[in-house]
Order: structure tokens, then C-alpha cells, then sequence
């Protein structure tokens, strides 16, 4: 499938590779000196230094983090010690349960740490940092500790919008100038009940799902800067409406929900660095 429009703006000419080389003055280099590997067998790591979590309201449920130890060490099993502290002290053991150990067979090099909670111990949309990390064995030099950040959606779960399967079709008048199939299913903030969030899937023409919110139950639209398709050449194709994109609240009288009509509408703009794809007004109608 190709794209009805081409970019309007050319790429604008990077900086030449070698007027960066040429402020480098090879004298003034540091001297590089690898790491030791570390020769404890005993040495673990977390595979990422970071981590966020959002779960749903009134939910128990788990999660898994990933652990290893150095390669060809595998021959004995281990069992390394975990500490988990936070801002938050009661809300370990009580809504967040983390182990305080973790074990690798004998002949594995990775393992798993199942984290568990229940959100009824947790307050919504209040972000839980909690710090989890290797009491002995942490690798010097790599992730010995996981920041882990859990937090309580203060939406809803996904359901269908509009009719039983969230069928509708969308104009994407501006990339295609063709009308395809397309569904929406939508969430709805118990902290204020106009503020809802939609989920516009269009696998016959964007990648990616891109995100509408309101609120005020519709009567106002927003779709924040998101990518939703990549481009063979350009890369990553963004959607935004011009309100976001040009900063400018006079374009809102374009982007509203109209339950007259099951319509969406909307005025944005699709684009990369190197310039956009045009911009005008789209829409979608779902299904009765």
C-alpha cells in the first residue's frame, strides 16, 4: 500500500562527520582501560536498571523480573539474597510483595523473580517507587539494583466503544485519501467520569494504535504527538492535532465527539523531522 502524499519538506543536511573528528585532538585522549570480568562466580545482575508498572484497580496479580549470572558459572546451582526498600515502607509485604531470594539451577544462566501485588492495598494513580537489589552478589559492573516504579491505573479496563465490537471506519484522508475499517475501544477515569481515553486500531493501513483523550466527555478532543507508522525512508510517521502540533487553541472547534452522528472529528497533522505529510481533517464513524 503506498502512501497518497509525499513529504513537503527535504531532510535538512547533517553536520559533517569529519568537522567533528577534526575538533578532536588525538593527544588530548584518554587512555582506555577495560574492566576486569569479574571472576566471583557468585555475581549476578538485573538485565534492566529501570522498570514501571501500571495495574488495574481492585487486581492481584504478578509480575517477573529477569536475572543472570556471569556465563560459565552454570555449574552450580545458586541462591543470591534480595532487599527490597521504599519511600513508601508500608506498602512492602502489604500491596507489593517482592521475595527475598532468588535461585539459578544448575546449568542455567538466567532466572526469574516474581514480584506480586494487590491494589487494594494501593491508592490510585499514586506512584509506588520501590528499590529492589542485590544484597551480596550484585555485579560491580553491571545493574546490581532495579528501580521499579508501580502505580494503580486510574482508568477502567479496555472495552468495545460504541457497539459490542468497537467497529467503525476512519478517513485517513490525509496519508491514503481512503476510508478503511478500523476499531476503538475507550476507558473511562474513575477519579472523573468525563475524562475518558480512546484506542483508534487500524491494521490495514498504521503500525501502531494511536490514543484520543477528553476531558470533558467528548465535547473536546486531544491526540498528543504519537508515532503510528513507519515510513521506508523517513522513519517513524507521527499523528498530532493542531492544537498540540502548533500550539494553538483555536483549532479545537475541530475535535469533538459527535454521538449524534457516532463521529469522531478532528483536525491533525502527520509528520517526521524532515517535514510533514500535510494536515487537514479526518474522522471516524462507528458502526451502529
Amino acid at each position: 500500500m503506498k502512501l497518497n502524499k509525499t513529504l513537503l519538506a527535504g531532510f535538512i543536511p547533517a553536520l559533517a562527520l569529519s568537522l567533528l573528528l577534526a575538533s578532536c585532538d588525538a593527544k588530548d585522549e584518554p587512555i582506555y582501560t577495560p574492566a576486569p570480568t569479574p571472576t566471583d562466580a557468585q555475581r549476578v545482575h538485573f538485565l534492566q536498571s529501570s522498570m514501571t508498572m501500571e495495574v488495574q484497580q481492585q487486581e492481584v496479580g504478578s509480575f517477573d523480573i529477569a536475572l543472570e549470572r556471569v556465563k560459565g558459572t552454570e555449574a552450580q546451582p545458586l541462591t543470591v539474597q534480595l532487599v527490597a526498600t521504599s519511600s513508601t515502607p508500608a506498602i512492602i509485604g502489604a500491596g507489593i510483595t517482592v521475595p527475598t531470594s532468588a535461585t539459578f539451577a544448575e546449568g542455567e544462566t538466567s532466572t526469574i523473580v516474581t514480584v506480586t501485588y494487590d491494589s487494594k492495598a494501593m491508592d490510585v494513580a499514586t506512584p509506588y517507587d520501590i528499590a529492589i537489589a542485590l544484597a551480596e552478589n550484585g555485579n560491580e559492573y553491571s545493574v546490581s539494583t532495579l528501580n521499579l516504579r508501580l502505580q494503580v491505573s486510574p482508568f477502567t479496563p479496555w472495552a468495545p466503544f460504541a457497539n459490542a465490537t468497537g467497529a467503525g471506519s476512519i478517513h485517513l484522508n490525509i496519508l491514503y485519501e481512503e476510508v478503511f475499517p478500523c476499531t476503538v475501544s475507550y476507558r473511562e477515569s474513575t477519579l472523573d467520569p468525563a475524562a475518558k481515553e480512546y484506542r483508534v486500531e487500524v491494521p490495514d493501513a498504521l503500525d501502531e494504535p494511536f490514543y484520543i483523550t477528553t476531558q470533558d466527555d467528548g465535547k473536546t478532543l486531544s491526540i498528543a504527538a504519537q508515532g503510528v507508522l513507519t515510513h521506508p525512508e523517513y522513519g517513524v510517521i507521527q499523528i498530532c492535532d493542531l492544537v498540540n502540533y502548533k500550539k494553538n487553541p483555536g483549532y479545537a472547534k475541530y475535535n469533538y465527539y459527535d454521538p449524534a452522528t457516532r463521529t469522531f472529528n478532528y483536525a491533525v497533522i502527520y509528520y517526521v523531522p524532515a517535514g510533514s505529510f500535510g494536515n487537514g481533517l479526518e474522522s471516524i464513524t462507528m458502526a451502529e
